[in-house]
């Protein structure tokens, strides 16, 4: 992105300060955006102004945030996305993929450094954000032709299938010990964001395994959805 590295109290973008932002405050306000649904133009300048101010400063500014506030910055990204129709502007929605590719290039990077730190909600949510546009998703996972899935377009999209794929690794083995902990829908989230990103592997296949232990031994918590899906 573009954006300068300045000290730690600000965020520079385009040669603009833009002031002093706060992980708290960022990640409020990409979270209330997307549980109120609401698209508009301010949305986007708000999505552009999140992804260079984590872009910038080497990491540094992303490392402040809480897993809660990362989690709830990536799932809201995703979520504006997801609501996006096709009758708006291609440019507009170019921009916008932009912007949430590098939102959730630097979660991954934030995750795949930290997920023994993230409680159940926080790594369930996030993988969903990954999943729910198909950020890093395996080629092979793009055969999938139901039409109401969404695949972000990357400028580094071996890459970024590269980091995504130690991410969800790191991640497995970070869960598998505590799956206990996890409520039915956060391992619903967990098994659906693995498998629609098109991930396996050894460490994917023990974590599905250790999945499909905790609902023989808590059949009676999970609801239809939570196994079908």
């Amino acid at each position: 992105g573009n954006v300068d590295g300045g000290d730690s109290d600000t965020c520079i973008v385009g040669g603009e300060e833009l002031g002093e932002p706060k992980p708290q405050e960022i990640s409020n306000s990409v979270w209330a955006l997307a549980t109120a649904g609401l698209r508009s133009p301010g949305q986007l300048s708000m999505i552009t102004f999140v992804a260079d101010c984590l872009d910038g400063d080497d990491g540094s500014f992303a490392n402040a945030f809480k897993p809660q506030e990362i989690k709830d910055t990536a799932w809201g990204a995703a979520t504006l996305l997801s609501k996006r129709g096709d009758e708006e502007d291609k440019e507009v929605s170019d921009a916008e993929d932009d912007a949430v590719v590098r939102i959730l290039r630097s979660t991954s990077q934030y995750l795949l450094q930290r997920a023994d730190e993230f409680k159940p909600q926080e790594i369930s949510n996030t993988i969903w954000a990954f999943a729910t546009v198909g950020f890093g998703c395996e080629e092979s996972a793009m055969d999938n032709n139901n039409e109401h899935y969404i695949f972000l377009t990357s400028d580094k999209s071996a890459e970024d299938r590269e980091l995504v794929s130690r991410t969800l690794d790191a991640v497995a083995k970070s869960a598998l010990p505590r799956l206990g902990r996890f409520r039915p829908q956060e391992l619903n989230n967990l098994a659906w964001g693995l498998a629609r990103l098109g991930h396996g592997g050894e460490t994917a296949r023990k974590l599905f395994e250790g999945i499909g232990q905790q609902i023989l031994m808590r059949y009676e918590d999970f609801t239809p959805q939570d196994v079908g899906a």
